[in-house]
C-alpha cells in the first residue's frame, strides 16, 4: 500500500512539473490570432510560440526552450534567425539574415556576451 501511495504521489508531482496550458491571444475585438503557445505551471512560456500581424501573417516565432528566434517578412519569407538571451535580447551563436526573396544576406556569429566574432556578407 505504501508503494502505491508513493507511486501516485510521484506521478502527481511529475504531472504538475510538466503541466502546460495552451494559450491563444487574439487582437482586440477580432478573431485574428495575435500569439499562440504553451505556458508552464508557473505561467512562463515553453516550447514553440508564434506571433502574428493583424493581417494574420506570422511575424516571428520563438522556441522558448532553446531561445531560438525566427522573424519573417510580410510576404511570409524568413527574415532572420538565431539564438538570443531573453532577458537582454542579446544575439548569441550563429545568426543568419535573409532578403525578401529568401537568399542569405549575411551570417554572423556572436559569443556568449553578444560580441560579434565572425561576419560574412553576400552581395546581390
Amino acid at each position: 500500500m505504501i508503494k502505491l501511495v508513493a507511486l501516485v504521489f510521484f506521478l502527481f508531482i511529475i504531472k504538475q512539473g510538466f503541466a502546460q496550458e495552451q494559450k491563444d491571444k487574439y487582437y482586440p475585438n477580432s478573431s485574428i490570432l495575435k500569439e499562440s503557445g504553451s505556458l508552464d505551471i508557473n505561467g512562463y512560456p515553453v516550447g514553440q510560440w508564434k506571433y502574428y500581424l493583424q493581417n494574420g501573417n506570422i511575424t516571428y516565432t520563438i522556441n522558448w526552450d532553446t531561445n531560438y528566434l525566427r522573424t519573417y517578412y510580410e510576404n511570409g519569407n524568413l527574415k532572420e534567425e538565431g539564438t538570443f538571451i531573453p532577458d537582454t535580447g542579446t544575439h548569441i551563436g550563429k545568426w543568419i539574415v535573409y532578403d525578401e526573396d529568401g537568399k542569405i544576406i549575411s551570417e554572423k556569429t556572436f559569443n556568449e556576451n553578444g560580441i560579434e566574432i565572425t561576419s560574412k556578407s553576400t552581395t546581390k
